[in-house]
């Protein structure tokens, strides 16, 4: 009987509520639930089997004859040390034991064991290193966390297959050294919830009306482009139309200081809200649930995503499923993923598309 190994590590660090971790469950509950009889599945992961099915949500019950878990102890957030000594202590010697046809892994920081066994990857895309942003705590961290990285990418780049979103994001791939043979490109998709209507009270807790606001879901990394958004707000209180915008997401925590000092360009997200005057139309949800989200987009006026650098964009599909314009920035790959189904625009030249 084949054996297929899949790491469902982020089920329980940091990784869970953020997309690798939605990604990553999607994938694995799939496969548990699509198993049969010719293949052994084997989980590895941190605590038990059961809170790890509880996690992973399933639409129907597992096949437990041909399901093995295999507990790493308790569960630990992935850092460059913590991955080491995992993947070389225990993840190692699990996988010379058990010997599986495959392995998978969703993500590739937690170290991708290659040098031990087959491996099949996701690496969605390589925006840490195309913008040299490892690390918002200082120059130092970057520097050292960036070293892990590029490392951490030579173990993945010797996987049997690459998975990855977008065609642009394999471009970046062959760029640092993967091989056109390697990679896979299988676009994302989203779950059915966003195309029927939520019940979510999300809009009368932050106090909006439908159709009053913008919605934004994604972080603020250099990359992501946030200070535009602001702009776009400053804009329309000049062209006479008051707009709110929804910001969702764990760095926006209006009351955080570490978020401001995370912010990139020296200054901060809220800052320079304050500084355009548009702070008090502003909202955030802190992390959102997935009815909370579904409501949002569904009652907005539309969805907005000015980021320079991505290697697919979910918010566009979960826009369109929820028959919300999307008003998208017009770099990397959202041309790709949109098609002519979004408005696509140059965010650094707001004034010409606003009339």
């Amino acid at each position: 009987m084949k054996k297929l190994a899949i790491d469902i590590m982020f089920l329980h660090d940091q990784y869970y509520r953020r997309g690798i971790g939605r990604y990553g469950k999607e994938i694995a509950s799939r496969i548990v639930e699509l198993s049969n009889r010719d293949i052994e599945i084997h989980l590895i992961g941190f605590e038990d089997l059961e809170s790890n099915l509880a996690k992973l949500e399933m639409r129907i019950e597992p096949n437990l004859n041909n399901l093995v878990f295999h507990s790493l102890g308790s569960a630990k957030d992935a850092s460059p040390i913590t991955n080491i000594v995992l993947c070389f202590t225990k993840l190692a010697p699990l996988l010379l034991r058990l010997r599986p046809d495959r392995y998978y892994t969703a993500h590739f920081d937690r170290l991708a064991p290659t040098m031990f066994v087959q491996t099949f990857i996701t690496i969605h895309d390589l925006i840490p290193f195309v913008t040299g942003s490892f690390s918002r705590q200082g120059k130092l961290k970057n520097f050292l966390k960036g070293l892990y990285y590029k490392f951490a990418l030579s173990r993945a780049l010797k996987s049997k297959v690459i998975y990855t979103d977008s065609k642009y994001s394999r471009k970046d791939l062959l760029k640092f050294g993967a091989k056109p043979d390697q990679i896979k490109v299988i676009y994302l998709g989203i779950t059915e919830e966003f195309f029927a209507e939520s019940d979510s009270d999300i809009l009368e807790r932050l106090s909006l009306e439908p159709m009053s606001y913008l919605v934004y879901d994604s972080g603020h990394e250099e990359n992501k482009n946030t200070k535009k958004l602001v702009d776009l707000l400053a804009l329309l209180n000049q062209r006479g139309i008051g707009m709110k915008l929804v910001v969702t997401g764990g760095d926006f925590k209006f009351d955080s200081e570490a978020l401001i000092a995370r912010t990139p360009n020296g200054q901060g997200f809220v800052d320079y809200a304050k500084e355009k005057g548009v702070l008090e139309q502003i909202r955030s949800t802190g992390t959102a649930t997935e009815d909370e989200l579904i409501r949002l987009f569904q009652k907005s006026k539309a969805y907005v995503n000015f980021s320079k650098y991505e290697g697919f964009g979910l918010g566009i599909l979960q826009a369109m499923a929820a028959k919300t314009p999307a008003i998208i920035s017009h770099y990397s790959t959202y041309p790709e993923v949109a098609g002519e189904a979004a408005i696509l625009i140059d965010p650094e030249n707001l004034e010409q598309h606003i009339t």
